[in-house]
């Protein structure tokens, strides 16, 4: 279906993958290097230590909807200077259509990104530092790699504190200004229609 796009990030996940069983990465920059030869052409590998937290501020909106939960389609395009998002739940449905320019409007986007420690992190970190000396004395660590676990755990409370920085999707490498929207019938309708041109078998 045209916008539900799960397979191409995961044969993307399927070249990761392939690479990690032939080479070992464990530290943060050793994943990233078997990560971006790890196919062609190369993607472009960025780690973030947050992202945006939309949730909470639409939340503060007044602005609801409701009714979207089996969603598996979705277009949002202007049209004569108001945006138009165009929905649907399956293939051979027929798009609904709600008018989004007042209630986007509303919307407030200019906040600080989510920082927030888990307290699940804390636990995991005090377990991680207290096994990496065995690692060592068990020969399954290198020292370098040791030496950066020990700074990177060390550092995890005061990252926290730090403002983060989190691109917006303009500035990320591959962003592009659109050209148009243009949308395409979907799948199972040119299906039908291939199927309805075939001449019919008479057993």
């Amino acid at each position: 279906m045209v916008g539900h796009t799960h397979e191409d990030i995961d044969a993307v996940f399927s070249r990761i993958g392939k690479q990690l069983r032939q080479t070992n990465a464990p530290t943060l920059g050793k994943l990233h290097q078997a990560i971006s030869i790890c196919m062609e052409p190369a993607p472009i590998v960025n780690h973030f230590s947050s992202v945006l937290d939309y949730r909470s501020k639409c939340l503060e909106s007044d602005t609801r909807y409701s009714g979207f939960q089996g969603v598996h389609h979705f277009t949002f395009k202007m049209d004569q200077d108001r945006l138009q998002m165009k929905y649907k739940d399956w293939p051979s449905d027929e798009y609904s259509k709600l008018d989004m320019t007042d209630c986007v409007g509303k919307l407030d986007f200019r906040f600080v990104p989510n920082a927030s420690l888990n307290e699940k992190v804390l636990n995991v970190k005090e377990c991680l530092s207290k096994d990496l000396e065995k690692y060592g004395q068990a020969g399954r660590m290198e020292v370098d790699d040791q030496e950066w676990w020990a700074a990177y755990l060390n550092g995890i409370e005061r990252a926290c504190r730090m403002p983060p920085i989190t691109p917006g999707i303009c500035q990320l490498p591959k962003f592009k200004e659109a050209n148009g929207t243009r949308i395409v019938s979907n799948t199972l309708t040119a299906l039908r229609d291939h199927q309805k041109n075939q001449p019919e078998i008479c057993n």
